[in-house]
């Protein structure tokens, strides 16, 4: 539902925020696209790109044990839930919904992972982690920056980092995102289903 100043929701049984965004136009060419990246952000993936190379659609059960265990923020599975999730990534990736991108350092380990989720004409980074190691803290750059090579001059909008962080909006400005402003919508009441069978 798209809400403005003229249009507000004061319903009881709905409540609304702001969601902030980040956003590119992926239907420029990469180099127009690289030339809006900050001269910082150039370095570092130049820097890093020597060190660590990017893959896509690698394994969902590599991108969960990573999750688990060697990212900066560790995520907290049990094995029904690592398996559900595990189960719902595969079927997004052969349905072409979703795709898992991986960074691997020089030993071609694992050190950074991201998740993007498609539809129609946009795509959304819903997750992106890396490694603690200081030589590798660069991969979400390197991730990034070869997403929108791989997906240049293609009439799709690229969603970045809802309700950035400080750290994820020094990140986005460096890509040249442009900020946009959205409302969601929220029911305060659960559906007829799940009162059956909570």
């Amino acid at each position: 539902i798209s809400l403005n100043n003229m249009n507000k929701t004061t319903h009881i049984n709905f409540t609304y925020k702001q969601i902030r965004n980040y956003q590119i136009d992926l239907i420029q060419t990469y180099e127009s696209m690289y030339d809006n990246f900050k001269n910082e952000t150039k370095k570092i993936i130049e820097t890093s790109s020597k060190t660590i190379s990017i893959q896509k659609k690698i394994d969902p059960e590599d991108y969960i044990n990573f999750l688990k265990n060697s990212n900066t923020r560790k995520i907290k599975l049990n094995d029904f839930e690592e398996l559900k999730l595990c189960s719902l990534i595969r079927t997004l990736c052969k349905y072409n919904l979703g795709e898992v991108w991986g960074a691997f350092d020089s030993k071609k380990k694992l050190c950074g992972a991201a998740f993007f989720l498609m539809y129609l004409n946009r795509l959304s980074l819903l997750t992106i982690h890396k490694s603690s190691k200081t030589s590798n803290m660069s991969s979400d750059y390197l991730i990034i920056n070869e997403f929108i090579k791989e997906n240049a001059s293609k009439s799709i909008t690229l969603d970045l980092f809802q309700n950035a962080k400080d750290k994820e909006l020094i990140l986005n400005s460096g890509f040249g995102c442009i900020e946009t402003i959205s409302i969601e919508l929220i029911s305060n009441k659960h559906s007829f289903f799940y009162n059956i069978i909570k």
